[in-house]
């Protein structure tokens, strides 16, 4: 030092930024560090982690595709969604009773649709193959038009849900006229 000397020292702040995380469907986003403000340059690992009967699909965003976990470096703001989709059981093992087995003609018939498997909710439909309009629900009861004979009808049962899937069945119903039988009086003359 050969004399009085001014220094001047200048700092400069690190910018912070922000990290949005979104999520679409059902699941949670896990982050490492976990904070919402980051310094400039900081990894930022991404975890998504669905909700049972969910899957994770993709991000969106800032981020795009389907690596889980990703990896996502700040060096500004940033918005990432995570999308969530609902697992969906395709419909099988479709089935249906009704009862009484034997209808006469103007018998309500009750029938039931079933399904093994498929992801509620399920839609049923019924065509009963003796040209009323097809009908909705599940149960539901149908009477068959009256017929002085045997009148078999192949009925029809869809089942629908939002996968989108479906699955039928059929059976022939046979229904039966009411027969009425009088006695037959004898005179003498």
């Amino acid at each position: 030092m050969d004399g009085d000397k001014g220094v001047t020292a200048t700092f400069t702040a690190i910018p912070t930024y922000t990290l949005t995380v979104d999520v679409v469907g059902q699941g949670t986003v896990t982050r490492q560090p976990s904070s919402t403000n980051y310094l400039s340059g900081t990894v930022v690992t991404l975890t998504a982690n669905a909700a049972p009967g969910w899957t994770f699909s993709g991000w969106s965003g800032d981020l795009s595709g389907s690596t889980n976990p990703v990896t996502l470096t700040m060096d500004g703001d940033k918005g990432v969604t995570a999308t969530f989709t609902a697992n969906c059981v395709p419909i099988s093992g479709t089935a249906f009773s009704y009862a009484p087995s034997s209808p006469f003609v103007n018998d309500a018939v009750l029938f039931t649709g079933t399904v093994s498997a498929g992801t509620t909710p399920i839609a049923y439909t019924w065509d009963f193959g003796d040209g009323s309009a097809v009908q909705t629900g599940n149960p539901i009861t149908h009477v068959f038009p009256i017929t002085n004979v045997r009148v078999s009808y192949t009925v029809v049962m869809t089942a629908r849900n939002g996968c989108p899937s479906s699955g039928t069945a059929s059976h022939v119903v046979t229904v039966r006229p009411r027969r009425i039988f009088l006695p037959i009086l004898l005179r003498n003359s």
